[in-house]
């Protein structure tokens, strides 16, 4: 297991007052929420920091950031003698090949899957159809696998890039298929037990059960450090174990393919095979909604964030114009002020879960059913207490998430429907506005979703939002109406 050792900045070359004006302005400046952020240098962690309510053992949600360690299970393989880049995708799937699979299908190799230069124009599974309600990815319930080969090109392969989660999808295919069992399990021996990443992971599967590859990973901030100590070293464990060869390691973080995107400079310095080029001679693995791995090998430094925010170029511009400036050649003489600064801005973020609330008078238990909607819910249930409210939102499944909110201080609860995939933990309070709306803030410190939730119990309306619902933006401002009064109040029950 590699350790995970502190350190204070100038012991490792760094300046501490630096150090905190970029820790205070990762959680200050970006919006909505930062949730942590971990700085190491020289394989020691200078600053750590974590938002109120989160903590070091959160695993969260990592979307795209997962590909870099399907990647990583690729180069493995290779270094196994498994498969080479240039073996043809169609080459692992001959029960797939049908007289629909096109001859630019039949001519994509693993190095075009991995560069993201497959021939598609977009990615092949989160197409408009999936942006709809309750649609599938696909029109048919055949694998995915047989859809994405039946998939027409664009271009011709190796040519285009085009960032395309089908890719990696179809690795982690390859990989079942060459291994004859899934990226966690193949990657547990071989790279998550050396680097100390625990045994019970999730990472998110298709409907035939296997692991989406390109997002679905879920890790803790210090569970991407370690891996992310590897990566910076190009396959190397800080003990000098060789876990991934350095020749795969040094091409997939390598410029491979030219990508390009005219507003985001971090987005045009070119792609490797599942890593992204950065400025200033880094390079990154990154996920949806500010999840970030970043390795300076200039500096042997690493730079792991998780979040849900908006602005990810604004994320990396905080590294460079506020960390980069905090690197010296060796280290420091001690500064203990600036130190006590650094150790009050990592124990300083909060989330804004509104002002302290107290309970309203006169106010009776609700229930309504609602109109038809996008988030699926059927019924909405209300109870004051004296510390709090209940609010339950029923599912035309029967189910129902029951949500708890302090006046005082937030209330856990668990959300396992309204935010999708996985039994979320959560955290809520609630203040009354005006004297008929009651205002719930629910913070999720594993998922990039933050809830206001406005319940108007005159007109008998819920007024949901969430500033980020990844990948369905519809479903960020949605108001419950209601349908007809409702025979039963499940915050009774």
């Amino acid at each position: 297991m590699i350790p995970l050792l502190s350190s204070t900045p100038e012991a490792q070359g760094m300046d501490s007052a630096q150090v905190a004006e970029f820790v205070r302005g990762m959680f200050s400046e970006l919006k909505p929420y930062v949730h942590s952020v971990l700085v190491m240098r020289h394989g020691r962690i200078v600053a750590e920091a974590y938002r109120g309510l989160c903590s070091p053992a959160d695993r969260h949600q990592l979307f795209s950031l997962s590909k870099s360690f399907t990647s990583t299970a690729v180069g493995i393989a290779i270094g196994e003698g498994l498969l080479s880049l240039d073996d043809t995708v169609v080459s692992f799937f001959p029960e797939a090949l049908t007289d629909r699979v096109s001859d630019r299908m039949r001519r994509v190799r693993v190095r075009d899957l991995l560069s993201m230069q497959s021939g598609r124009a977009s990615c092949g599974i989160f197409n408009a159809n999936w942006q709809k309600l309750d649609a599938r990815p696909f029109a048919d319930d055949r694998p995915w696998i047989v859809n994405l080969l039946e998939n027409a090109l664009e271009y011709e392969p190796g040519t285009q890039f085009a960032y395309d989660s089908s890719a990696t999808y179809t690795l982690s295919a390859i990989i079942r298929k060459v291994t004859g069992v899934d990226l966690t399990a193949y990657l547990r021996p071989r790279f998550f037990e050396p680097v100390g990443i625990g045994a019970d992971i999730v990472w998110d599967r298709d409907p035939e059960g296997l692991e989406l590859g390109g997002w679905g990973l879920n890790l803790s901030t210090r569970e991407i450090a370690r891996a992310a100590q590897v990566w910076l070293h190009f396959g190397k464990a800080p003990g000098g174990q060789q876990l991934i060869p350095e020749a795969y390691m040094r091409l997939a973080t390598s410029k491979v393919s030219q990508n390009y995107d005219k507003d985001c400079a971090d987005w045009r310095q070119g792609y490797g095979f599942q890593f992204w080029q950065c400025q200033h001679g880094c390079f990154r693995a990154d996920g949806a909604s500010g999840q970030l791995a970043v390795m300076m090998p200039k500096h042997d430094a690493v730079v792991v964030v998780t979040a849900g925010i908006v602005d990810m170029q604004r994320e990396l511009d905080m590294i460079w114009d506020r960390l980069l400036p905090a690197f010296r050649e060796s280290a420091m003489p001690e500064h203990p002020a600036a130190i006590a600064g650094l150790r009050a801005a990592e124990a300083a973020p909060q989330f804004d879960l509104g002002p302290r609330g107290k309970p309203a008078a006169n106010v009776e238990p609700l229930a309504f059913e609602t109109a038809a909607n996008v988030l699926g819910v059927t019924f909405v249930s209300f109870r004051q207490m004296a510390d709090g409210v209940l609010l339950d939102l029923g599912f035309s499944d029967g189910s129902t998430d029951t949500i708890r909110a302090g006046f005082d201080a937030p209330q856990p609860c668990a959300l396992a429907h309204i935010d999708p995939l996985h039994v979320f933990a959560a955290w809520g309070r609630a203040h009354w506005p005006k004297p008929e709306t009651l205002e719930l803030r629910l913070a999720v410190p594993t998922s990039t979703s933050f809830y206001t939730m406005t319940l108007d119990i005159v007109s008998r309306t819920l007024h949901v939002q969430t500033p980020i619902w990844f990948p369905r933006q519809w479903k960020a401002d949605v108001t419950l109406t209601s349908g007809k009064s409702a025979p039963r109040c499940l915050c009774n029950k």
